[in-house]
């Protein structure tokens, strides 16, 4: 049985493989792996986001659902990843990140803020997506909210940034601070058709 950090080891070699094999392989033969944690919640976002590969993807991709923070050498080998090509969709876990937390920032080069609720009065909040889809999807989580330029913002919810994108090197980094793969596990069709966006980036 592969534990997470077999996963995790065999997706920062996508680049390096992707590299190697583009001489002899089509241009459209990309890769997406899904590098789940072990609790429910990351499972749940990753089934969801699962259920896109059949369309493929334009790129390689590499997907933390739920993500929680990573150590010093894991955010600077991912880093590494996005310099040589890959593309990293980071989705926040919405209990993460809490204050000053560095290996976050390391990875991103942005400053990642406290965990808000999406809504303290209402049952339900709208992140509104500017990008890759124009499109409002329901929030029923707390939102992880990011300080970025505002070329780079694709995402908002309740007036506060959660999410982003943004080159870094050959590849770059999408932070999605409001979770995107439960709702599409939960058939949600303005979810998939962002989701489905993120794979043809």
């Amino acid at each position: 049985m592969q534990t997470r950090r077999d996963v995790l080891r065999q997706a920062l070699a996508l680049p390096f493989l992707a590299r190697r094999q583009s001489q002899s392989a089509p241009p459209s033969e990309q890769r997406v792996e899904i590098v789940a944690d072990s609790d429910l919640l990351s499972e749940e976002s990753a089934h969801g986001f699962r259920s896109l590969l059949k369309d493929g993807c334009a790129r390689n991709i590499l997907i933390f659902p739920a993500a929680r923070p990573v150590s010093r050498s894991r955010a600077s080998e991912l880093r590494d990843c996005a310099v040589r090509g890959a593309w990293i969709i980071w989705e926040s876990a919405p209990y993460y990140p809490r204050y000053g937390e560095p290996m976050l920032e390391r990875l991103f080069g942005r400053k990642v803020l406290p965990p808000i609720p999406t809504s303290p009065d209402r049952l339900v909040s709208y992140v509104r997506y500017c990008w890759p889809r124009d499109i409002l999807i329901r929030s029923f989580l707390t939102v992880t909210p990011i300080e970025c330029p505002p070329a780079e913002v694709i995402a908002t919810c309740c007036g506060k940034t959660v999410g982003a994108r943004w080159q870094l090197g050959r590849g770059g980094i999408v932070f999605l601070g409001a979770m995107l793969g439960p709702q599409i596990q939960a058939e949600d069709p303005h979810a998939r058709e962002v989701g489905l966006g993120l794979l043809r980036l």
